[in-house]
């Protein structure tokens, strides 16, 4: 009996310490995504329902958090936006889901995204956050136009896939949506085209 209620007590620790983090961590993806891309530790604190002192408990530096937080929000939209892959369809069909499926994770993680980048430009702790995304998406692209991709030679192959994957990147569509003077509409046709261009 004192075996059971040990375990209990640490299962129930071991999971109030998970619900912690988890709040923490959407806490700042909600607060990012409200527009305050750089919230104060009792800000954060506050919305998860903590003491802000708990937060350092859980991460060692504000760069771990922001990281796990571009982490949380990269994951969980990927796996909404890319459940239905669509890599059987025909070129058109895979084109325009794909530039689809782009613009809708630009838009729903740029504002993390923003929030790492700006804190890496103050304290040099680098965006481990965002290179897992650009690199997790550019596997992707070249999973769902591998038939195209493959008719290059392998030097070609790489020179082609790094100009099409940078037309796709948050500085691009940031650029494209805010400093282009396009909408989304054309947005998505000119990505649609550049794609075209170069794999079709």
């Amino acid at each position: 009996m004192i075996i059971d209620e040990t375990v209990a007590t640490v299962d129930g620790r071991t999971q109030r310490r998970r619900r912690n983090i988890d709040a923490v961590v959407d806490s700042v993806i909600e607060l990012a995504r409200a527009g305050n891309l750089d919230p104060t530790s009792e800000e954060i604190a506050a919305l998860a329902g903590i003491s802000h002192r708990s937060i350092y408990r859980y991460y060692d530096t504000r760069a771990e958090l922001l990281d796990a937080a571009v982490v949380r929000a990269f994951d969980a939209v990927s796996a909404e936006v890319f459940h239905d892959d669509a890599r059987n369809g025909s070129f058109d069909e895979r084109v325009e889901w794909f530039v689809a499926a782009r613009m809708e994770m630009y838009r729903r993680l740029r504002s993390v995204v923003r929030m790492e980048v700006a804190h890496a430009a103050v304290d040099s702790s680098g965006t481990p956050g965002v290179d897992r995304a650009r690199a997790a998406l550019r596997t992707r692209l070249v999973d769902v136009f591998i038939a195209e991709f493959d008719r290059y030679e392998p030097e070609e192959r790489r020179l082609v896939a790094a100009v099409v994957d940078a037309a796709f990147q948050f500085e691009a569509l940031e650029y494209l949506d805010a400093n282009a003077g396009l909408d989304d509409d054309q947005v998505q046709r000119a990505l649609a085209l550049n794609l075209r261009r170069h794999l079709a």
